[in-house]
């Protein structure tokens, strides 16, 4: 409930930053969650090379903040930022955002009917579902935007990981990441119904193949978030060694664990590596997921703080 979090934050004086990677289209339409603008935040960033149409790489920083001024934002940019500018990322920035700007709401009108055409379809398949707006309880499932497709296919047996895979390499279609259960699709101003349609028809193709069906998927429950022993400024600085992974339980992680995509740690610079963590690592490896940026990358041995 976005609204709600910026009316208490403004209530204390405090600055709401969003992070609004995959929301450059939610002003175009009634029926997507509100805008973090539109709720009041101060500042978001903008990826509207996701969901907006310009070049990879291409972002924007949107603000209307009383709180915050232009040349405190311009000054932190300054810092960071490097002084070669991509002009040809800023004139597909400008293209863009003139692109939505003159026919965004016919767009995303489209992709909306278009979004939910395909849900329907994939929902019809034996095996497979794609969650909608009927989760909604305005507590824990307060909103949802429909142009993200999360499809399941454990009536199969299939992992997320696994479908992930399998819709890429068998029938040349990108998902946006795979996970234990699920793959996220996006659908977005660059789909028309053919490319739908070649997910529709790839979803129909692996349920008629697909000769196991109604297996109990195991029960893999995610790791409690771990315990920060030391700041990670402080453990990227720290003396390392390398230890097997069954070893470096209880240990401080020196390296931050994670599956790309979506590249969440499950364990950063600085926590403590569990027990639970371990059992999710051999889980999620058993499902051939990838590990970006791990000193291993087959994560039989990981970096932790020396003793």
């Amino acid at each position: 409930d976005l609204k709600r979090i910026v009316e208490f934050c403004h209530s204390k004086n405090i600055a709401v930053l969003v992070d609004e990677a995959h929301g450059a289209h939610l002003k175009f339409s009634q029926e997507f969650p509100v805008s973090a603008m539109d709720a009041g935040a101060d500042i978001t960033a903008v990826s509207l090379h996701k969901t907006g149409g310009s070049l990879t790489q291409s972002s924007a920083i949107v603000m209307n903040s009383k709180i915050i001024s232009k040349n405190e934002v311009r000054e932190a940019i300054n810092l960071s930022q490097t002084t070669s500018a991509s002009y040809i990322l800023m004139t597909s920035l400008d293209v863009a955002r003139k692109n939505i700007e003159d026919r965004g709401q016919e767009t995303f009108e489209r992709i909306l009917k278009l979004s939910r055409y395909c849900r329907d379809e994939i929902n019809k398949v034996e095996g497979f579902s794609a969650i909608g707006r009927e989760l909604i309880n305005n507590s824990s499932f307060y909103d949802f935007d429909e142009t993200k497709l999360v499809i399941s296919a454990k009536d199969l047996g299939m992992s997320g990981f696994e479908l992930y895979d399998l819709l890429r390499d068998e029938y040349n279609i990108q998902m946006e990441l795979g996970d234990t259960f699920v793959v996220l699709a996006i659908i977005s101003v660059g789909d028309d119904e053919r490319s739908i349609n070649c997910l529709i028809n790839a979803v129909k193709d692996i349920s008629l193949k697909r000769s196991v069906k109604n297996i109990k998927m195991p029960l893999m429950k995610l790791p409690e978030p771990s315990k920060l022993k030391m700041c990670p400024r402080d453990a990227y600085f720290a003396e390392k060694e390398i230890v097997s992974i069954k070893e470096s339980v209880g240990k401080i992680a020196g390296e931050s664990i994670m599956v790309y995509p979506p590249g969440i740690p499950i364990v950063s610079l600085g926590e403590e590596i569990t027990e639970d963590i371990i059992e999710y690592i051999a889980y999620i490896k058993g499902e051939n997921a990838s590990f970006a940026n791990s000193y291993d990358r087959t994560l039989e041995h990981v970096k932790v703080i020396m003793d």
